[in-house]
């Protein structure tokens, strides 16, 4: 049945050689623990509870969340695989409850770092060296994704009211604030802007050229920019607008109000930065109390 199941989904299912590979190992090991267990490996005769005590097993061995999960995944198709070609009507996979995924701690840039690389950026006065520097301002001083600030028009980007308008994931639209820094970097942006690049969109952030910004557009800018200032690894807008977040958590901002700027669904969304910013007081006290120094 495995055999079967794996040239099912190497050559009708078009899953590459090394995918098949990962279900192979992963289906024989539940085969040599099931006749560890019982003597015999039979995919329908396997119970939820026999497969569940495998999944103990793993987790036993040390393998982490994101390894165990795959391996059931493997089985689940496995057995889809047998239901529908009506080779058992067992699925014991259906009451199996997949490990909790650790939740990952936002990575951030400290405030030196986003100083040092707008600094850097205010040097910079031509068209490109304007605009890049206003993006990563931007982000950094509204907490917009990428996508935001490709897709901000420039008639929502009020200097008067000192507010963005930004159409966010599902279409919803907020407003948020920001400062006279950055209303000053805007102004100063769409003076030269609009004396040395022709207006074929509506977009606010333009190429050269007169046409809207790619995604790819702002990640390596960011990524380009950051990187002179920061050694960090990831280098994205993405942490850019971790970087917003936790430095209004840091500096008292309600949740919810950080929750509103994000254009988060829910809290819980919001929440992870509680956990970054705990990170943060906990390196502090390990590193300045006594009784708690490396």
């Amino acid at each position: 049945m495995i055999e079967s199941f794996l040239q099912y989904i190497r050559y009708e299912k078009n899953f590459s050689s090394h995918t098949v590979l990962s279900y192979r190992i992963d289906l024989e090991q539940l085969r040599d623990f099931m006749i560890t267990q019982k003597g015999f490996f039979s995919p329908e005769k396997i119970s939820s509870e026999e497969l569940r005590d495998w999944v103990i097993a793993l987790m036993d061995v040390g393998l982490d969340s994101a390894s165990v999960n795959r391996k059931i995944s493997a089985v689940k198709s496995f057995y889809k695989y047998l239901n529908r070609n009506a080779l058992t009507d067992n699925n014991p996979t259906l009451k199996i409850v997949r490990p909790k995924m650790p939740k990952k701690i936002p990575q951030f840039f400290s405030e030196k770092e986003m100083e040092k690389c707008l600094e850097v950026s205010e040097k910079n006065d031509t068209f490109d060296g304007v605009r890049n520097g206003l993006m990563v301002d931007m982000i950094y001083q509204t907490g917009l994704r990428r996508s935001e600030v490709v897709g901000l028009k420039d008639e929502d980007v009020d200097v008067v009211k000192k507010q963005l308008k930004v159409l966010g994931k599902g279409n919803k639209e907020r407003l948020v604030p920001f400062g006279d820094a950055l209303s000053e970097k805007i102004q100063r942006y769409r003076k030269i802007r609009d004396e040395e690049v022709p207006a074929l969109v509506k977009n606010f952030f333009r190429t050269k050229k007169g046409k809207a910004l790619t995604p790819a557009n702002v990640y390596l800018t960011v990524k380009e920019m950051m990187g002179e200032v920061s050694s960090a690894k990831k280098r994205s807008p993405h942490v850019v607008r971790h970087t917003f977040a936790t430095a209004l958590l840091n500096d008292g901002a309600d949740i919810n109000t950080i929750k509103d700027l994000l254009g988060h669904e829910s809290l819980a969304a919001t929440q992870i930065y509680t956990h970054a910013t705990f990170e943060q007081i906990k390196n502090i006290y390990q590193q300045t109390h006594p009784r708690g120094k490396k």
